[in-house]
């Protein structure tokens, strides 16, 4: 996928009012979950995207062990949201990224994260 297509699709999924806003989600929810002790699935996963995703999952430091609530909050501070907006956002980006990757990285990726988290990697 393109970095217009997932930012499109972040726009619908989150119910965002543009493709900017959506880029800015994305890119706020990537650099979080590059945060995420998941070994080497962020590299992986950063590998099969764009270069403005790639950037943003492979900025951090990957040493914490978060929790859904710590991850949520943390995205409402960053992009100045409520919870539900919060989760939108965290949601629809998490699944677009899985929906980018290959099959097989997309099982390994959704295996990595904690199974409070891995959820918002399927979207219905």
């Amino acid at each position: 996928m393109q970095t217009e297509e997932i930012d499109t699709i972040i726009k619908e999924r989150a119910e965002l009012e543009s493709t900017e806003a959506a880029h800015e989600a994305g890119t706020a929810v990537l650099a979080e979950l590059s945060r995420l002790n998941i070994g080497s699935e962020a590299r992986e996963i950063a590998a099969q995207l764009p270069e403005e995703y790639k950037g943003a999952l492979a900025s951090g430091e990957a040493a914490e062990d978060l929790t859904r609530d710590t991850l949520l909050g943390r995205i409402e501070s960053a992009l100045d949201l409520d919870r539900e907006a919060a989760t939108r956002v965290t949601h629809a980006t998490i699944s677009v990224i899985a929906d980018a990757v290959t099959p097989g990285e997309r099982t390994s990726f959704v295996n990595a994260l904690p199974e409070d988290i891995s959820g918002l990697a399927v979207w219905s």
